[in-house]
């Protein structure tokens, strides 16, 4: 007979089984309790035995299975491969610093060419000087193309319009 036996209720009649039960695990379950015995006729005279195949897998939880893979990939990809494994967690951590850093801080000393044909120039004014001048340097064309020429030329990053009548406007809708 195999190391391994696959217990039947049909090839084998009770004494055998218990025989054969009582080889590999001196144990029997009577009343849903573990009784273990000292000896194969005391396992033997317990009645209601139900025996159970000590080579079958017990049930598990999922959680437990999920737990039981996690902690496998963890020794596999992490412990094992300890290089590797700072190298991917440390690069995209330090990525991520090194643009905060770089694109993270205040812009300051941009240029914008302002075209202002607004007559009284009270609103246009208004606005402009809300402007932060440490952010923005403001410079003054007296026409639109020259604005946006200096803009083309690399030497201001926008050109501003105000409309000629923009002070108007802003109190014609007030008033609405």
């Amino acid at each position: 007979m195999d190391k391994s036996p696959k217990f039947s209720a049909i090839a084998m009649d009770a004494n055998h089984k218990i025989n054969e039960f009582a080889r590999h695990c001196l144990s029997a379950r009577i009343n849903s309790e573990i009784i273990i015995a000292e000896s194969l006729e005391q396992l033997k005279k317990t009645t209601d035995l139900e025996p159970c195949e000590p080579n079958r897998y017990r049930q598990v939880s999922p959680s437990t299975k999920y737990m039981t893979i996690f902690w496998l990939l963890i020794q596999l990809f992490i412990l094992k491969r300890l290089r590797l494994s700072s190298f991917q967690l440390l690069l995209p951590t330090l990525a991520v610093i090194f643009c905060l850093k770089l694109l993270g801080q205040n812009p300051h000393d941009l240029t914008v060419a302002v075209y202002n044909p607004d007559s009284p120039p009270i609103v246009s004014k208004h606005v402009l000087n809300v402007l932060d001048s440490n952010t923005i340097n403001l410079i003054y064309h007296d026409n639109l193309d020259d604005a946006i020429q200096m803009v083309r030329n690399g030497h201001a990053w926008a050109a501003l319009e105000f409309p000629a009548n923009y002070t108007n406007s802003i109190f014609n809708q007030a008033l609405e």
